[in-house]
């Protein structure tokens, strides 16, 4: 799994997605709560949003990547996020997060060590994802498809070249 910042592209792409459209960002609630529905997934919507510091969660989400408990991390701060309201990025999201996956929050939370590099990796990868012809691509993919699956389409559109 590749990390990459969602966020720069949408600063270069000057996109700021439902923060100034109230109607659309309803839309995006009911259209979460229902999908959420469908797979008896509990979410309290709408979510705080934009969040602060999203870079935060982005860069121990990496380091949790690396050692092995990334995808827990993810999963814990999402239904933090989603289901407890508390706001990606900040506390108690954060400790709490890393407590449930069984890490101390104050090892993780201090200064990465330069053999983790987190934050060096998470841009790699996203200048690689904004190269032209990757980025357009993945983005369309992504906007236009109407199924569960549209991540997992723009993902295998980037990673192969092509939809598998």
């Amino acid at each position: 799994m590749a990390a990459l910042n969602l966020g720069v592209l949408h600063q270069e792409m000057n996109y700021t997605p439902f923060s100034d459209k109230p109607a659309k960002a309803a839309y995006m609630s009911r259209d979460v709560e229902r999908r959420a529905g469908k797979y008896g997934i509990p979410v309290q919507v709408p979510v705080p949003y934009p969040a602060k510091n999203p870079r935060l969660a982005n860069r121990i989400a990496i380091v949790g990547m690396q050692e092995g408990w990334g995808e827990q991390f993810i999963q814990a701060a999402y239904r933090s996020w989603f289901q407890l309201g508390q706001e990606t990025g900040s506390d108690p999201d954060l400790t709490e997060s890393l407590r449930e996956v069984g890490q101390d929050p104050r090892r993780v939370l201090r200064e990465p060590s330069p053999t983790r590099q987190p934050r060096s990796s998470g841009r790699r990868q996203t200048r690689h994802a904004n190269s032209a012809s990757s980025a357009a691509q993945t983005l369309w993919l992504a906007a236009n498809c109407s199924e569960d699956d549209c991540l997992e389409t723009a993902v295998s559109s980037l990673r192969y070249g092509r939809v598998v």
